[in-house]
């Protein structure tokens, strides 16, 4: 473990005041040190999603994070989990905006080791498969289709936070390319029917009662827009990442699929797809240069460092299911 530093934990100084009132009220003794080595084991993660922890609101995600970064025995996880817990009630009793309680979901038992097969997939075939499985095959402008389309932006690369933001002007089909804030981001065969609907479609279709029956689309240029005119782009990003958690739990319960994947996770899948195909191409594996990777402006030489050693860690694991 590095040497700790304020320098490399995300939001600093919120985490900084934090740890202020904590020490003001309690015996600190070992427990800064435990507190030091979770920030900085936290530090990449809140990097790459480019937020703080304390506004992670897929609990899939937060449990998936914790078992990487929490021991695995059950007492020790349980007391670092409360301290996360603890900093982020201290998030919601100070009105940091976007603090969300996701984290009070997360699981306090201790977890099974992360299978990177459940929560990865290794090409776009295989996530053209459990997007069916999942939500479907219907190809109108639906809640589902939306969904299906918000993950393979997730796949294409754009990161956390912007998919709501990518519009109609920005796709071309005929390229096979999304050109997002100047950035190339490359679109898959198999996503070009989801795609092309959420981009063109004038129509917004539900199913009721019997039927499905159509409404009018919401007036704009954002290809994951829906019915509603009055959400922000913040919210309805919110509303298709807790949409899509949901329906990826009831598939799990349900048996239509063994993998729990997030937005993160799938991001991550495309960006380790991307860098294998090049690998066998015979390019290094350089994950600095890929674009979009670092979901945070201002980080440091060691923090990005963080960065790629995770990613690096993660992509030889992500290669032996694919082996």
């Amino acid at each position: 473990m590095a040497e700790f530093s304020w320098s490399r934990v995300f939001n600093a100084e919120t985490k900084q005041r934090w740890l202020n009132d904590y020490e003001s009220s309690h015996s600190l003794g070992n427990t800064l040190l435990t507190i030091r080595s979770l920030l900085m084991k936290l530090a990449p993660y809140e990097y790459e999603k480019g937020e703080d922890f304390c506004r992670w609101d897929d609990s899939e995600f937060i449990n998936s994070v914790i078992c990487k970064i929490t021991p695995t025995t059950s007492n020790s996880r349980r007391r670092q989990l409360s301290i996360l817990r603890g900093y982020v009630r201290w998030c919601l009793d100070h009105h940091i905006p976007g603090t969300s309680s996701a984290v009070f979901s997360a699981s306090e038992k201790e977890d099974a080791p992360d299978n990177i097969g459940r929560r990865s997939v290794t090409n776009p075939k295989q996530l053209a498969a459990f997007l069916d499985d999942v939500f479907g095959t219907e190809m109108r402008l639906c809640e589902d289709l939306l969904r299906k389309c918000y993950a393979w932006l997730a796949f294409s690369g754009i990161p956390h936070g912007k998919a709501s933001d990518v519009r109609k002007g920005d796709v071309y089909l005929d390229k096979m390319e999304i050109v997002y804030k100047d950035v190339s981001y490359r679109l898959y065969y198999e996503s070009l029917d989801v795609i092309r609907v959420a981009r063109n479609a004038t129509e917004y279709e539900r199913y009721v009662g019997t039927h499905w029956s159509s409404f009018p689309r919401t007036k704009g240029y954002e290809i994951l827009r829906g019915m509603s005119s009055e959400i922000t782009q913040e919210y309805r990003e919110v509303l298709l990442r807790a949409g899509f958690t949901n329906c990826v739990r009831a598939a799990l319960q349900e048996g239509r699929t063994n993998k729990r994947l997030t937005y993160m996770d799938i991001y991550r899948s495309g960006v380790f797809y991307r860098m294998y195909e090049d690998e066998v191409a015979g390019f290094p594996v350089d994950f600095a240069s890929m674009p979009g990777l670092f979901g945070s402006e201002g980080a440091d030489a060691g923090c990005i460092k963080q960065v790629i050693d995770l990613y690096r860690s993660d992509y030889e694991n992500w290669k032996s299911t694919i082996r």
